[in-house]
């Protein structure tokens, strides 16, 4: 009962497919496409976040209900969690990269100064 989405016929590997996709779908624009757009790094995380809680499930109905671990699961499994750690450490690096430009920017601000007579 575990091997399909709830609810229906659908094999799980089919939205864990998906979700893969979807995450090189995005990775693909945030590197080649895109790459000034935060917002495509922004939603990594977010779609990553949504990966792990899905493992946590998974892993939890595994364990506790099954009483085996599935090799090929759990390696998807650390897969999921290194994506969500390279997409944080990668949302970290274009906030520091932000914060320098601003820096940069009020340092190239031309200053008036005024002259006393």
């Amino acid at each position: 009962s575990y091997s399909i989405v709830p609810g229906t016929a659908i094999p799980i590997s089919i939205p864990g497919l998906l979700w893969f996709c979807a995450l090189g779908a995005l990775a693909f624009c945030a590197w080649r496409v895109w790459p000034e757009r935060r917002s495509l790094i922004v939603a990594e995380v977010a779609w990553s976040t949504l990966g792990l809680l899905t493992v946590l499930y998974l892993v939890y109905a595994e364990i506790v209900r099954l009483d085996a671990i599935c090799a090929w699961c759990t390696s998807l499994h650390v897969i999921i969690l290194l994506s969500l750690i390279v997409s944080v450490f990668l949302l970290q690096q274009s906030n520091e990269e932000e914060e320098a430009f601003d820096d940069e920017e009020v340092e190239e601000t031309p200053r008036v100064v005024a002259k006393r007579q």
